[in-house]
């Protein structure tokens, strides 16, 4: 076999790829190109990690308390909040290209700025605006306890024709 060929051949896939491969073809490879490929998927994920932590932000800020943490750390040393989740969070936003903070590499806008890009500040809007959004925030709420009373006025309903029936059935069975 020649190993400078093969790995020529097997260059254009990812660690995924081979383990895929290595998985479900072994029978088409022999025991040293399965080596070689076990060895080749461990050194493109090697360096898909290094790349990965390169760009790690040295800081993280607690969720909880908003204190800067440098990033090793696990917990906030401030409140003691357990930041890995927060971390993780973190590294799935870089592999999948956004920054840190969850804006894309590339400048274009995150899928949280598209989806709430109707939102506004309402601090930052001036007095007759700032008054309009929290109005139609507020008709928000108002809205929700109306269809509260709504759901329980129905329920009462309900629960008193059930009652009204039960008595009429227990009413029969005496006469």
């Amino acid at each position: 076999m020649d190993k400078e060929a093969f790995l020529k051949e097997i260059a254009q896939y990812s660690d995924t790829d081979l383990e895929t491969i290595i998985e479900t073809q072994k029978d088409l490879y022999s025991e040293e190109e399965l080596e070689i490929m076990k060895q080749e998927s461990l050194r493109l994920k090697a360096e898909k990690e290094r790349i990965l932590m390169e760009k790690m932000p040295k800081e993280i800020t607690c969720p909880k308390c908003s204190g800067k943490n440098p990033f090793s750390d696990d917990k906030c040393e401030f409140c003691g909040f357990d930041m890995r989740k927060e971390k993780e969070k973190i590294k799935t936003r870089i592999a999948e290209g956004e920054s840190a903070e969850g804006e894309p590499a590339d400048g274009s806008p995150s899928k949280a700025e598209e989806l709430n890009a109707y939102r506004a500040d309402y601090r930052e809007l001036d007095d007759k605006s700032a008054k309009e959004y929290l109005m139609f925030r507020n008709a928000k709420n108002i809205n929700t306890i109306k269809n509260c009373v709504v759901f329980f006025t129905v329920m009462t309903i309900i629960g008193m024709v059930a009652g009204a029936i039960m008595a009429i059935v227990a009413l029969s069975k005496l006469f």
